[in-house]
């Protein structure tokens, strides 16, 4: 099987939609995933919505995503974002892992827009005045507007990807979140510092269950704007966030795991 997989597209910003038609057709892989941030912010939420939408309704090949945080600040922002966005996936061609696991070809697919709860930076001493300043200030509590505390609706994200992968019952099976699910997948640097900001980056949680669940092979996520993938014990864990010279990350299971490979756009496309 052959993903491509991106995110952080945040439509209807760029060229980005010929740049991925021209990339897809080049790769031609199985199953396209998007993990999050298919739309971005914008004072008339619903400008190029429906336009973009109908540009996955044209891809021939499955197409699977997760919301990200500009998402669900749309159409009212968080669970009335959640709802109304994902009741008009299924009509445009789109499969919304947040609503339901998906399986191709044997392999199973889990996934939710994994909501963060600080536990990134849990060894860092911030004070909850200090972290709660931090989501309002870069947005995600002003603008999500959930009813819930973060650390409940990180739970409830996790817990919702643990029951889908159980009901699928598949021994090689992709998790996909928009946030960041490891403190390791914050950057591709070794020696990278964690930053009061890293507190609305993700949830460590996601990582932990990924490493103690053998089923977990490849975990997929954006957020952060730079692709890079690290291999660990049990899976291979990958930021796909879109890039203008690779739109694409590519993953090929092959008989010893997961390989990634960063495709990039045909020259005469781009």
């Amino acid at each position: 099987m052959r993903i491509a997989a991106t995110s952080d597209l945040h439509a209807p910003l760029g060229a980005w939609n010929s740049r991925i038609d021209a990339t897809l057709l080049d790769a031609e892989p199985d199953v396209l995933v998007i993990a999050g941030d298919l739309f971005n912010w914008m004072p008339n939420p619903r400008h190029g919505l429906l336009e973009r939408l109908r540009f996955y309704s044209e891809i021939d090949v499955p197409v699977l995503a997760v919301l990200g945080n500009h998402d669900l600040r749309l159409q009212g922002g968080g669970e009335c974002a959640l709802q109304r966005l994902t009741g008009l996936f299924p009509d445009n061609g789109v499969h919304c892992l947040d609503n339901a696991p998906y399986v191709h070809d044997g392999v199973g697919f889990v996934g939710c827009h994994g909501w963060y709860d600080s536990s990134l930076v849990a060894d860092k001493g911030y004070t909850l005045t200090e972290l709660n300043r931090c989501a309002y200030d870069l947005g995600e509590r002003r603008h999500a507007r959930w009813n819930a505390p973060d650390s409940v609706l990180a739970a409830k994200c996790l817990d919702k990807m643990r029951d889908d992968f159980a009901r699928i019952e598949c021994d090689d099976c992709v998790a996909v979140t928009h946030y960041i699910p490891l403190v390791s997948g914050l950057s591709h640097l070794g020696d990278y510092e964690l930053q009061l900001h890293d507190a609305v980056m993700g949830s460590a949680s996601y990582g932990a269950w990924y490493e103690k669940e053998p089923g977990i092979t490849l975990a997929l996520w954006g957020h952060r704007h730079w692709p890079f993938g690290r291999q660990y014990d049990s899976f291979l864990g990958c930021n796909v966030a879109y890039h203008q010279r690779f739109p694409l990350t590519v993953l090929d299971k092959t008989s010893s795991g997961w390989k990634r490979t960063l495709w990039p756009c045909p020259d005469n496309k781009c």
